[in-house]
């Protein structure tokens, strides 16, 4: 589960396009999609955004699944954690990605942590993190797992380009740096981790 819009297009739409490319089936949770009564060329955020991640997933091969909570009230309490917990429960997933929890990012953290509460409590599935905006967001990440980005690059990028209101190019140079420092690392050009 991510808390916003372009986090799973952003953080892991590489591991998304590769999984659903095998025959598996992706669910994408966003936590939050709109701040209060914000509007984007007068229609709501919300509206907006809901339409832009939808896209994003069809291109993606994935399912979306969008929760009711407004950026600024996204916490990690009992009730919210009912919510994603039986969201997963009806999945049943294999896997779960979701935030790294140390991340400076509020809604990162809250999402990171209604997803770790509910792997503690279920269990069952098999649970990974990822980073979006290293050393600015996520913080003190140290990846065991690396995708090479090669031959799913071109389509992790349309995806995030649909999200026209978030500034998708800002968005690409900041995780394009990271796309390259992770492929360093394990000896690609591009990594996701």
């Amino acid at each position: 589960m991510a808390d916003s819009l372009t986090k799973p297009q952003s953080g892991y739409g590489g591991l998304i396009v590769t999984l659903t490319a095998e025959g598996h089936e992706v669910h994408v949770g966003y936590a939050t999609c709109f701040r209060g009564d914000r509007k984007i060329n007068g229609q709501p955020e919300a509206d907006v955004r809901r339409h832009e991640a939808a896209e994003a997933c069809r291109i993606l091969g994935a399912r979306p699944r969008f929760f009711d909570y407004a950026h600024e009230k996204l916490v990690a309490d009992a009730a919210t954690r009912e919510e994603v917990s039986a969201w997963i429960k009806s999945v049943q997933p294999d896997v779960v990605v979701t935030h790294w929890p140390l991340d400076t990012h509020p809604n990162h953290h809250a999402a990171s942590s209604l997803i770790w509460q509910s792997y503690e409590r279920q269990g069952g599935w098999n649970l990974y993190f990822f980073e979006v905006m290293s050393g600015g967001q996520t913080l003190a990440f140290r990846p065991e797992l690396y995708l090479d980005l090669a031959p799913v690059l071109e389509k992790k990028k349309a995806c995030l380009d649909v999200h026209a209101s978030q500034n998708p190019a800002g968005i690409w140079a900041v995780h394009e740096k990271m796309h390259l420092a992770r492929g360093r690392e394990c000896g690609v050009e591009r990594a996701e981790t």
